[in-house]
């Protein structure tokens, strides 16, 4: 696509100029110079090119940041990618891209993709804002950009990518959705954009009945004033695998991340005269309640159903003491049941092996209550310890000060932890206990400690001390597990 077609912006819209007060010719109407008598003819050919070159040229910009130099941009690129690797130059999470934000350039992101890589973006964001140009979109926003070296600097939008936040931000918004969401459908006539959702190894990809995520690292929502009135956009951030042409499914995509406007969906594919799979949408859109509830909203009820204050002060993890003492006897029952070779943390980490039997000696019930009585507060520890550090980082790094928003609060309250953290000790309990003579080292260790970690969690689930459990077996050698509380 040239440059010159990149738009479909009207001459009104054009910067004004000293030609502004001329009305255009009307249809029939023979064409009058601008300074009709004033000019020879070859000076007004050459005036209406100026104009037309002026006309391009200001197209052709249009999706070009002119808030800073080209020096400035090649100055700031090059100090970044001398620096890469060595944290002098903060770097956005998420997403396979590196993304930088430079501090000298605070409205401004650098992607790095190298020279290739960052001209094919260029190209994909400029053909779909022309696309978004042609279909008058508003509340769709691909960012400003520039070109340079190896990145493609990118205007910084007012995003939050966090899952939450985002997620919160529709449901209290819906209505204001109604728009975006239309432009969604009609950008999506045209073409696709992959990669809005992921079935990744995250447990907000594995609620039950759904199976993946909304990627809010690339498709984040923001809310802006206009005339008084807040409006909804949806910064388009990354077009790496935007496709020209539609595909079948598109329309379920957008009813997988916008469940509540299944309606408006039909109703504008209608309009466009495009077909569409009512039945695949309706169960897309169920699988996107689900995300929801089970994402969100049940937890959010949960912490307003207990009380919990938006105080930041407020969010610690507590467990009464007496809750020790109520965990000994579980763990003893389920030290047990492992003796005899019976835990499912194998299969369910996706290995055929077993845990060996009889790693209990002598009086098997005094060993295993005896193991219980150390392990049980040593999990207790742990457990709070982790979630005191993980809520300390996200405090910090979100510069949350005193109250947070509800979206806050949930996704404070939602840390993924690493679970060989929350067994620590442990293992050196069980060594000890060799030693005495009173255990056998077995091949399953591990998954013996994980399986009493989860006993004790999910018995903190019955008693409402936590919300909710997933030892995330699923993330395999990532060793990740998610506690909501």
């Amino acid at each position: 696509m040239s440059l010159s077609s990149a738009s479909s912006t009207s001459i009104s819209s054009l910067p004004s100029t000293s030609f502004s007060s001329h009305r255009l010719p009307l249809e029939g109407e023979k064409p009058k110079s601008l300074l009709e008598g004033s000019l020879c003819e070859a000076c007004q050919d050459r005036l209406a090119i100026t104009f037309q070159k002026c006309t391009r040229g200001y197209l052709a910009r249009k999706p070009f940041l002119r808030s800073h130099t080209y020096e400035q941009f090649h100055t700031e690129c090059e100090k970044t990618e001398e620096a890469m690797g060595s944290g002098l130059v903060p770097r956005a999470k998420g997403g396979k891209v590196p993304v930088y934000l430079p501090r000298e350039m605070p409205d401004v992101v650098l992607k790095f993709l190298r020279r290739d890589g960052a001209v094919e973006r260029f190209d994909q964001m400029r053909t779909v804002r022309a696309i978004l140009d042609s279909q008058k979109s508003s509340h769709l926003i691909v960012p400003k950009a520039a070109l340079c070296q190896n990145f493609l600097v990118e205007e910084r939008l007012p995003i939050n990518i966090d899952w939450y936040h985002n997620i919160a931000l529709y449901l209290s918004n819906a209505s204001a959705f109604d728009e975006p969401v239309k432009e969604l459908v009609r950008l999506f006539s045209k073409g696709f954009i992959d990669d809005l959702v992921h079935p990744q190894r995250y447990p907000l990809a594995h609620i039950e009945g759904v199976g993946d995520f909304v990627r809010s690292d690339n498709f984040p929502f923001y809310i802006v004033e206009k005339n008084g009135k807040k409006e909804v956009r949806i910064g388009l951030i990354d077009l790496e695998q935007y496709s020209e042409e539609p595909r079948p499914h598109g329309f379920a995509i957008i009813a997988r991340i916008f469940p509540l406007h299944l309606n408006i969906i039909e109703q504008e594919a209608y309009v466009l005269g495009m077909e569409v799979d009512r039945a695949l949408l309706k169960n897309t859109a169920e699988k996107g309640k689900k995300y929801l509830r089970g994402a969100y909203i049940y937890h959010h009820q949960w912490l307003k159903q207990r009380g919990f204050s938006n105080h930041v002060s407020l969010q610690s993890f507590r467990i009464h003491p007496k809750r020790t003492k109520d965990l000994i006897p579980i763990l003893k029952n389920a030290l047990l049941v492992l003796n005899q070779g019976i835990n499912d943390v194998y299969p369910r980490k996706y290995t055929y092996e077993s845990t060996d039997r009889n790693f209990l000696k002598g009086n098997r019930e005094e060993v295993a209550e005896e193991l219980a009585v150390a392990i049980a507060p040593m999990l207790i520890h742990n457990i709070k310890e982790e979630i005191r550090e993980a809520r300390k980082d996200q405090i910090n790094e979100n510069s949350l000060k005193n109250y947070i928003t509800d979206a806050e609060m949930v996704g404070l309250r939602s840390p993924v932890l690493e679970r060989h953290n929350l067994c620590k000790g442990v293992r050196t309990v069980i060594l000890d206990m060799k030693a005495a003579g009173k255990m056998k080292l077995v091949l399953g260790a591990t998954e013996i400690m994980e399986k009493l970690l989860e006993v004790v969690l999910q018995e903190l689930v019955r008693g409402g001390e936590i919300f909710s459990f997933d030892p995330a077996f699923y993330s395999a050698g990532n060793d990740y597990c998610w506690i909501r509380y």
